[in-house]
């Protein structure tokens, strides 16, 4: 049976659990990334262009509105 001198299963082990960290690090941000973007309000409308416009509301079947 082959022996290890604990040194060395001490920083196999330090690397595995540090790359580890690493993956799950880069997992966490990329999701963030994913899922919650940059959003920006819109700066201008078609008025600013010279069109026409009208603000809509509709009323779904569950009494919820959209505007």
């Amino acid at each position: 049976m082959l022996y290890y001198p604990i040194s060395i299963i001490i920083y196999i082990a330090s690397g595995i659990i540090f790359l580890a960290i690493i993956y799950f690090l880069f997992c966490y941000l990329l999701s963030n990334t994913i899922l919650y973007l940059n959003r920006q309000p819109v700066p201008k409308n078609p008025k600013d262009y010279g069109l026409e416009f009208e603000d809509v509301e509709f009323k779904t079947s569950y009494d919820v509105n959209i505007k």
